[in-house]
């Protein structure tokens, strides 16, 4: 991955869908690609762990993240929230995030609800998406 990473180290779209990545892969992306805003992880075999490292890494700076057909659930949401303020669009398609993990993500957020993207699975967010507290009161 270290010397993919060297060669590419200003990409900034990423598909790995259906492919072997593990885990493992995703705490070497965090590591090794700090300027990926498309990430595409569909039917991997992911988990929270893996997404917890993605997104815990360094200046996070993904748009648009891709997790349908992973086993993640509401802990990887709860990271999202915490570490990805840029983040406007999540694919959570056949996962098993429940209606609990996402109005907590959407309480975390200035939108007070997500609303569903013309992709079955998609979730699309305001794009100023940042911490509830960083909210100005007037």
């Amino acid at each position: 991955m270290a010397h993919f990473a060297f060669k590419c180290s200003g990409l900034t779209s990423l598909s790995l869908s259906r492919t072997g990545v593990t885990d493992k892969c995703l705490d070497d992306l965090a590591r090794h690609f700090a300027r990926l805003a498309s990430l595409k992880l569909a039917g991997t075999k992911c988990t929270d762990v893996g997404v917890e490292q993605l997104v815990q890494a360094e200046g996070c700076s993904l748009t648009s993240l891709d997790l349908t057909r992973c086993d993640v659930g509401d802990p990887s949401l709860a990271a999202i929230a915490d570490h990805c303020h840029g983040i406007n669009e999540l694919f959570l398609g056949h996962t098993p995030v429940t209606g609990t993990g996402l109005k907590a993500l959407a309480s975390r957020r200035r939108c007070s609800r997500p609303r569903r993207a013309p992709t079955p699975g998609a979730w699309t967010w305001c794009r100023s998406w940042q911490p509830r507290t960083a909210r100005r009161r007037r």
